[in-house]
C-alpha cells in the first residue's frame, strides 16, 4: 500500500482523502502513469518557489530552495510542525553569521535568483519560514482541519484518562 514516498503524507492524505497529495506521494497511481513515480518534495519545493516569487519581500523572492532544502520541513508537517519549527530549519538551511554586531543568514550564490549571495534579516528569516509553512498547509487544505480534529481527539483523550495511541 505505502511505498514510503513521503510516507507521512501518504497517511494523511489517506486519512483526509486528498486526492492530489495521494497522487504526489505516489499513494495512488495514475492509470497512464503507472510506472513513473512522482516526487512530493520536487513538488512541493515548485509551489513553494511560486509563492516566494510573488511575495513582497526583495531578498525573500531571491531565495531558491533546492529539493534537499524543502525535505525537512515537509517530512515533518505528519509530526504537526510549527511556524517555529519551520523557521528553525530556515535557520539550519541558511548560515548563521553577523554582520556589524547585528545577526544575519547568508543565503549562497547556489540559492540565489541571482547567483550573488546575500543575507537575510532575523525580520526575513521569520517572514520566509511563515511564508513556506502557509503555503505548505495551503497546498493541503484538509490538512489543517485534520490536524485540529486530532487535538481535540487526544484533548478529550487526555480528560478521559484513556491512553492516545
Amino acid at each position: 500500500l505505502f511505498d514510503a514516498s513521503c510516507s507521512g503524507l501518504q497517511h494523511l492524505s489517506a486519512l483526509s482523502r486528498e486526492l492530489e497529495i495521494a497522487i504526489e506521494t505516489n499513494l495512488v497511481a495514475l492509470p497512464n502513469n503507472e510506472d513513473n513515480a512522482n516526487d512530493y518534495y520536487i513538488h512541493a519545493c515548485s509551489v513553494v518557489q511560486k509563492v516566494l516569487s510573488k511575495c513582497g519581500n526583495i531578498n525573500i523572492s531571491n531565495v531558491i530552495f533546492s529539493r534537499k532544502d524543502i525535505k525537512k520541513t515537509v517530512m515533518t508537517i505528519p509530526y504537526n510542525i510549527t511556524t517555529y519549527g519551520v523557521v528553525h530549519h530556515m535557520k539550519e538551511i541558511f548560515k548563521e553569521c553577523f554582520i556589524l554586531g547585528k545577526k544575519v543568514y547568508k543565503v549562497p550564490k547556489e540559492s540565489s535568483e541571482t547567483g550573488q549571495s546575500f543575507y537575510l534579516s532575523t525580520k526575513d528569516i521569520k517572514e520566509l519560514g511563515n511564508l513556506v509553512y502557509n503555503t505548505l498547509f495551503d497546498n493541503i487544505p484538509s490538512l489543517r482541519k485534520l490536524n485540529k480534529y486530532l487535538k481535540e481527539l487526544t484533548t478529550i483523550l487526555l480528560k478521559l484518562d484513556k491512553p492516545v495511541i
